[in-house]
């Protein structure tokens, strides 16, 4: 069965940006900035294949997940929000990533916008449904273990906060 990951059109814009505006005031030059984004765009699409026991790829080949998450901006949030400072296992492969990792995940099951769109939208109010930085929701956590993972919190001394 082949399966379609959901991605983001978007994906990396908020740095690109960012660098061509430092092409723009000749802090690097433009051969720099290509020879920069062609090699990214070879990791990227080295990287977008199927990985077994792979979070990230479970929930972009989810189209459940993926309905969920476009269908609404809490439910996206949520989902960012339990993938940060959380541990996640399937038997006994264990996944983590970053918050900004985590943000370009959700910007790819709403296939548009980047990390940026979702980095520390938890932080601050907590208005329509957000919640803090690795809280897991009851419907988040049912959602996972659908999919085969279980949630352990980070130890308190291994948390990070947002830099």
């Amino acid at each position: 069965m082949d399966i379609r990951y959901a991605t983001s059109p978007e994906r990396g814009s908020f740095l690109r940006k960012i660098d061509m505006k430092r092409v723009e005031a000749g802090d690097i030059s433009q051969e720099y900035f290509d020879k920069l984004y062609e090699v990214l765009s070879q990791a990227d699409n080295k990287n977008n294949t199927s990985k077994e026991n792979d979070l990230e790829w479970d929930l972009r080949g989810s189209q459940y997940i993926v309905q969920k998450c476009k269908a609404s901006a809490s439910y996206s949030q949520n989902l960012y929000s339990a993938m940060c400072n959380n541990l996640f296992f399937k038997g006994e492969k264990e996944w983590s990533c970053s918050w900004r990792y985590a943000g370009g995940i959700v910007a790819d099951l709403n296939e548009k916008g980047d990390y940026i769109d979702w980095y520390c939208s938890g932080i601050g109010s907590h208005n329509d449904g957000y919640v803090g930085e690795s809280f897991v929701t009851d419907e988040i956590r049912s959602d996972l273990l659908q999919l085969g993972w279980t949630i352990k919190e980070y130890p308190q001394s291994e948390q990070v906060d947002a830099i």
